[in-house]
């Protein structure tokens, strides 16, 4: 979706437009490194995925802007780049999906909750956003099990007590 809408708005390659806007704003700092499961154990790594899993597999920036990106997304938001209509029709579900997000059903949110996972084997993350209480919790991980379910499972495991002090404060 990224590679075709970025074409037709501003008429180039997905990867030409990446280049006009900053991608590492003023104060940030570069990736480092992340961790590639081995036999041995945890190697360093400082790798990215290839060229052909662009523009969205090869997508960085800091936390603090991530969460930017997520807050647009939350029902109480002040969308500065579309309208509210049409970014909730962004992540309006069709069964479990929503244009890249998982679609469940979570008791301690209240009902809906939508997440995305991303990881370039070296690093691995997870969203949970849940509209009805206008929130988004993320979960970054600097290494990524060759068994992705692991990663998401930790994931899920610190997003959910993440979830619980939030809710007794």
């Amino acid at each position: 979706m990224g590679n075709t809408n970025s074409r037709e708005v501003i008429s180039a390659p997905w990867d030409e437009n990446c280049q006009l806007w900053p991608t590492w704003p003023t104060g940030s700092v570069r990736p480092t490194l992340g961790h590639v499961e081995s036999d041995t154990g945890w190697e360093a790594s400082q790798l990215d995925n290839s060229e052909p899993l662009g523009p969205v597999g090869r997508v960085h920036c800091s936390l603090a802007d991530w969460a930017k990106f997520l807050a647009l997304q939350l029902p109480n938001s002040n969308p500065m780049i579309q309208n509210r209509h049409q970014l909730d029709q962004l992540i309006e579900p069709v069964g479990d999906y929503a244009a890249g997000w998982g679609v469940y059903q979570y008791n301690r949110v209240k009902g809906t909750v939508l997440t995305h996972d991303g990881s370039n084997t070296m690093w691995y993350t997870r969203v949970w956003m849940a509209p009805n209480i206008d929130r988004a919790y993320m979960m970054v991980m600097n290494a990524a099990f060759k068994d992705s379910s692991k990663s998401a499972t930790i994931c899920d495991q610190v997003i959910s007590e993440l979830i619980k002090i939030d809710q007794e404060q």
